[in-house]
Order: structure tokens, then C-alpha cells, then sequence
């Protein structure tokens, strides 16, 4: 078998097609649509017989003859599936095009005849982290890098995803920097050691009932009563090759006694007292070839996994970040979201902050010119501030004892009326953002304080909101 790729066809067949008459304007549309869409490619199978070959060439000439553009071959390919060396001189010499060696890419994925290797995929993770470089991340802010997350990195992820099926360690890559774009604007981001505390999750809430075998991992796998042979004979786990430890069934362990092949190396007198015990544990273990494994999960009553129950262990006895409704669940853009987001976690590039690094800042507050510059401060503490959400809230406005922003938004929250609370929510983002908009303004371009230029920079902000959502913040805006 032979397959061609030959470039530059399609579109000279829509345009010799559509001087010709033979299709409509509308068609020729459509037409050109799918054409732009696939790349100009089009892929011939065929054997790599000299009738065969004869034929394909002088279909192509024709065309040629008949439209006055000609195919170029010497663009095209043609690449072996089991072909001999002759029927390879063959094909090249009839098509006088080059031969390439399987995989090739078509329509940006790659074709090959057995499973994607290692070298195959590598480019496109490469690929997908040449997309977005780091230049455009320090050009946007985390909203903008949030949606070309999404409609680049994600896109072109699941078009490979529909032709093929990639590997763990594939998408993983592809994951992790998907993160770093977001966050750092870098491919790489470290984060939580999450494979870490997955793995002991499910240590901790799995375990495993021996049936025919197949299918549970001797070594690792928790089938003693809910503990596994790594944890009581944990000396003669080194003792043990990787590979074995990793793959070998109960199954293969117990066919006549396998897994003491296993055990290989210097063998110490506690690898050896080990061994004895594990001789002990398994004596008593009789394999039911017409049952199958079954693999339970603790943290359901089923016994079937959960990501639901998965994700409640995780945050079992932590305490829950209080707001995060507030700041997601409004109508505000995603900047301003992102924004009040690295409020609540204290990550602002405020003088406490730079002073930690020690990085040139401010002494005081810009404001006020008297108290020391935090986020906190500059959101509610301040003067300034204080007199910019009493001119738009009236009854709600903070005093002198709000010194911490979240705490006085959740009291102001809670008393309204709860169709209104998301509007409200929405004009707290919005005012929080053009204050800390404002106070940029005043460190790096020397702004004037004016409380009724923010105010009005605020309502005019608020009114673009409104048009594209935020219906009932214009109550407040509007004031």
C-alpha cells in the first residue's frame, strides 16, 4: 500500500469549477470554506503497481491539460506502508515526487501506521507552547490570558484529540503549561505537589478484592485487607525490580509461585525474614478464575469512585475561603474578577509587599499621605476611599473600624435584599477596581486627588456594565 499526498488540487479543482459554470455561487462559497479549512491536502491511497500509478498521473494531467493548472508534484509526497525498495524506485520515477518516510503530518496531525512514539508527540507539545509566547503574556492581563488559554491551547488540544488518542504524560505537558501561560505567563508554573496528595488519597481510600487476579498489581496493590505487601514488608521492596513492582498481576505472582523471581540483589537478613512472611500471607490465597477483580473505593457507599467524594477528602477539615461567591458569581469582566481574587490572597504589589522583597516603594499612602500603604488600606481604610463609597452607597458606608475590605462587603452584603445582592456585589468589584485604577494613576503619573472624578470615572464604567448584562447595577450607578 502507497499513499500520496498531493499538494495544491483542491483549489484549482473549485477554480476550474467555477469558470466552468458547474457550480453555483452559493456552493462555490461552501466549497471554499472546506477547502481553506483543510489545507489544500488531499490524500491518494493506492499500490504502488505501474498501471496504478499510470492511471493517478494521467488523471492529474488531464486536469491539467483541461483547466491550464497544472498539479505540483514537486510538492507532493509519497510515503511506504509495507512497500518493497523496487516498488519505492517505482513510484518515484512514474510520479517524480519525493518519498518520505511514515510519520508525516497532514492537516497538522501525524500519520503513521503503528501508535504515536515519544519523538512523534514531542512536536506538538512544543507546538502548543509556541502558540502563546511569553512576549503576549506580559502584553495582557489575566482575563486576556484566560481566554486565549481556552480558544488556542484548548483548541488545538482537542483537534488532536479527535484523530488521536495521546497519552497521559501528552496532555499533563500540555496542561502544565496551559497553567503557566495563565499564571506566569512562562511555560513552566510550579505549583502544589498534586500527584503527591492524589496518590496518598488514594492509598487511603482504596482498596482491592482478589478474584481472578488479573487485573490487581501484587506488590502495590492494597488487596490485605485494605494494605498492601509494600507496606508490611517494606525491606523487600528494594530487593524488588521497578518494572516487577509496577506491573506484575496477582495472577502471574501466583502461577507457581512467580513473584520470589522477583526478588533479586543482596539479600539481608531482613529481606530474607520478609520474604518468609510474605510466603506466609499468600499461602492462604486461592485465585476464583470466573470472578472478576473488584476494586473499591472507601468514600462511597457504592464503593464506586466519585470525583465528587475525591475532591470533599481533599478539603476534609480545612476551612472554606469565605467570598469566593461575591467575587465570581458577579457581572464584572474577568480583569476586575482577577483582581479581587489576588485581594482576597493578600497578593497585591502593595508597599508591605515590596518591602518583604526589599523593592523600592512608597512610605505612605498615596490618599491619605499619613498611614502605611496596604491593600486593605487603600480599598476601605482610607479617607479617600471612605469618601468615594459614601457618596455611592449613603447607608452602607464604611467607618473608621472596617479596616479589612472582605469583612465589611460581607456585612454590607447581607444587608440587602437578596434579588439586589448581586448588583451590589458587582458595584463593589466595580469601585475596588477603579480605586486601585486611580491609585496606579496617582503613584506612576502623578494623578491629582479628586473624589468626584472617581466617582464619576466609576458611574461611567458602571453604565458600560450595564450594557452588556449588568441590568440592575444601574440603580446604584445611576444615583
Amino acid at each position: 500500500m502507497l499513499f500520496i499526498l498531493v499538494m495544491d488540487v483542491l483549489n484549482s479543482l473549485v477554480r476550474f469549477a467555477t469558470e466552468k459554470g458547474l457550480l453555483q455561487p452559493l456552493a462555490v462559497q461552501c466549497v471554499r470554506h472546506r477547502v481553506s479549512f483543510y489545507a489544500d491536502d488531499a490524500v491518494i491511497f493506492l499500490r504502488p503497481a505501474m498501471q496504478d500509478l499510470q492511471v493517478i498521473k494521467c488523471i492529474l494531467e488531464y486536469f491539467g491539460h483541461a483547466s491550464g493548472l497544472q498539479t505540483n508534484l514537486a510538492k507532493s509526497s509519497a510515503s511506504p506502508i509495507h512497500c518493497s525498495s523496487e516498488a519505492l524506485a517505482l513510484t518515484a520515477d512514474t510520479l517524480s515526487c519525493e518519498i518520505k518516510e511514515l510519520p508525516c503530518t497532514y492537516l497538522g496531525l501525524p500519520l503513521c501506521v503503528r501508535k504515536p512514539t515519544k519523538d512523534v508527540l514531542l512536536p506538538l507539545i512544543d507546538n502548543v507552547a509556541d502558540h502563546l509566547p511569553g512576549w503576549k503574556a506580559s502584553l495582557m492581563n489575566r482575563a486576556g490570558r484566560l481566554i486565549l488559554v481556552r480558544v488556542v491551547l484548548t483548541a488545538i488540544t482537542i483537534h488532536h484529540l479527535i484523530a488521536l488518542d495521546l497519552p497521559k504524560w501528552v496532555i499533563k505537558a500540555i496542561d502544565k503549561r496551559r497553567r503557566g501561560f495563565l499564571w506566569k505567563g512562562q511555560e513552566q508554573a510550579n505549583g502544589v505537589s498534586i500527584p503527591t496528595k492524589a496518590w496518598a488519597l488514594f492509598e487511603a481510600a482504596s482498596c482491592s478484592v482478589v478474584g481472578n487476579g488479573e487485573s490487581i498489581k501484587f506488590w502495590t496493590d492494597r488487596w490485605l485487607d485494605g494494605r498492601s505487601i509494600v507496606d508490611l514488608v517494606p525491606s523487600l521492596l528494594s530487593a524488588v525490580p521497578r518494572r516487577a513492582v509496577q506491573r506484575r498481576t496477582m495472577a502471574q505472582a501466583l502461577q507457581n509461585q512467580f513473584w520470589v523471581s522477583d526478588i533479586s540483589g543482596a539479600l539481608t537478613v531482613q529481606v530474607l525474614v520478609e520474604d518468609l512472611r510474605v510466603w506466609e500471607l499468600v499461602d492462604d490465597i486461592n485465585l476464583q478464575q470466573d470472578v472478576p477483580d473488584q476494586h473499591l473505593w472507601k468514600l462511597t457507599k457504592s464503593g464506586i469512585y466519585s470525583r465528587k467524594s475525591a475532591y470533599t477528602a481533599f478539603f476534609l477539615g480545612s476551612v472554606g475561603l469565605s467570598g469566593w461567591k461575591r467575587i465570581w458569581k458577579g457581572w464584572a469582566p474577568l480583569k476586575c474578577k482577577f483582581f479581587l481574587w489576588l485581594v482576597k490572597h493578600n497578593r497585591c504589589w502593595t508597599p508591605d509587599h515590596l518591602a518583604k522583597r526589599g523593592l523600592p516603594h512608597p512610605l505612605v499612602c498615596p490618599f491619605c499621605d499619613q498611614a502605611d500603604e496596604t491593600i486593605h488600606h487603600i480599598l476601605v481604610g482610607c479617607v479617600f476611599s471612605r469618601q468615594v463609597w459614601t457618596s455611592l452607597l449613603h447607608s452602607l458606608t464604611p467607618s473608621v473600624a472596617d479596616t479589612r475590605f472582605f469583612s465589611w462587603w460581607a456585612r454590607s452584603s447581607a444587608l440587602v435584599p437578596k434579588e439586589v445582592r448581586k448588583a451590589l456585589n458587582t458595584l463593589f468589584i466595580l469601585v475596588a477596581w477603579e480605586l486601585w485604577k486611580f491609585r496606579n494613576s496617582c503613584v506612576f503619573e502623578g494623578c491629582q486627588l479628586c473624589v468626584q472624578w472617581v466617582i464619576q470615572r466609576i458611574k461611567e464604567e458602571g453604565l458600560l456594565w450595564c450594557k452588556v448584562g449588568a441590568s440592575i447595577l444601574q440603580e446604584f450607578v445611576q444615583s
